[in-house]
């Protein structure tokens, strides 16, 4: 019967019992309804069996429920994307800080990140993204990691970033130090460092090709070998670059001793 009724002859009801309603059920008919059955029941009215009281109860609360998210606003992408800081392929380690800082302190839901990150992706990154599944590429986290693995460095080009980074004027010192240390995990993980002895090796490496020639330092770079390996194939090489090298002085050398025996 409550049913056929309007709002307004509902709310009358409400009224003539001195039953509150709140402005939340006020606004949808059903909720009304449900609403004002709980209130009568409570009040003697026999509009329904009283053995109706919880299911009226838990049917009230549960389109409470159902309101409230129907009023929840969706997230405008589109007015975000202004706010979202374009990607730079030469440091994209600190450009995912970045953006997750920038998503954290705006508050953007984690579900809209990638929707966010995709509208500035350029080069490599890019063609990364399009190559994932539907289900990958609403993942962040698993967007993240393949991109930052299409970008992946070789040991001693993180070696190089790590040596040579110096503090701006816009970083504080904290963010310096922890740039520092950002820079050497990377040069550690992608020289596989996971030990102290392999530690000390990568540091007596490195102390190692700063004193020897820059021929014999690059083909350390490109040993995959213990520190031991190559310390034993450095020797060998700069054995044999230096036998060419006085070899060539001595082939000039005699060269000009002919060429002095020729002249009148």
């Amino acid at each position: 019967m409550l049913a056929e009724l309007t709002k307004e002859q509902l709310l009358g009801v409400a009224d003539f019992y001195g039953i509150p309603i709140a402005s939340a059920d006020r606004k949808l008919k059903d909720l009304l309804v449900t609403a004002l059955k709980v209130g009568l029941v409570e009040k003697g009215v026999p509009c329904v069996k009283s053995g109706k009281l919880k299911r009226l109860e838990l049917e009230l609360a549960s389109k409470s429920v159902l309101s409230v998210e129907s009023q929840t606003p969706v997230f405008d992408v589109s007015r975000h994307i202004r706010l979202v800081p374009p990607f730079s392929e030469d440091e994209v380690e600190k450009y995912f800080s970045h953006f997750e800082r920038v998503a954290t302190t705006l508050q953007w839901p984690k579900v809209v990140w990638t929707l966010l990150l995709q509208c500035v992706l350029v080069g490599k990154a890019q063609e990364v993204y399009s190559s994932l599944s539907l289900q990958q590429s609403s993942d962040y986290d698993v967007v993240k990691t393949s991109i930052l693995n299409a970008y992946e460095l070789v040991p001693e080009a993180y070696r190089q970033r790590f040596r040579k980074s110096r503090k701006g004027e816009q970083i504080t010192y904290v963010e310096f130090a922890r740039e520092k240390e950002a820079l050497f995990n990377q040069w550690c993980v992608s020289s596989k460092v996971s030990t102290w002895e392999q530690l000390r090796e990568l540091i007596l490496l490195e102390e190692f090709k700063n004193c020897v020639p820059e021929a014999v330092a690059t083909h350390l770079n490109d040993q995959k070998v213990s520190f031991r390996e190559r310390l034993h194939n450095a020797c060998a090489t700069a054995r044999a670059s230096l036998q060419h090298a006085q070899g060539s002085m001595k082939a000039r050398y005699d060269q000009k001793a002919v060429s002095r025996s020729f002249q009148p």
